[in-house]
């Protein structure tokens, strides 16, 4: 339990930062497997080929997952965290002020 909550342990040794990144994997897997025909997706994972669709080389925040279609002239942006059960309400607060400066890069 102490790994989910805040542990200085687990901070320098990025578990938190493993975890995030062990369920971002998992949710691009799916992504992948079921996104429609024309849509392109980039993910901010290790060793992954991590662009922006063109247009938006300006902006400074990297989502976690972008997905796109020149077609359907969309851009969806995914943003994960993945909190101790305790800080789920901090969490999505923070995330949603993150992601407000973010939308409004996009």
């Amino acid at each position: 339990m102490h790994v989910l909550n805040k542990c200085e342990v687990a901070l320098k040794c990025d578990r938190y930062l493993w975890r995030h990144n062990s369920v971002l994997s998992i949710i691009h897997e799916y992504i992948k497997c079921h996104m429609p025909y024309g849509w392109k997706i980039s993910v901010d994972l290790p060793n992954n080929d991590y662009h922006l669709p063109d247009g938006f080389s300006d902006v400074t925040q990297r989502p976690d997952i972008v997905l796109w279609s020149v077609q359907h002239k969309q851009v969806v942006i995914f943003e994960l965290t993945v909190p101790f059960e305790e800080n789920i309400a901090d969490a999505a607060e923070w995330k949603r002020k993150e992601c407000h400066s973010l939308v409004n890069q996009f």
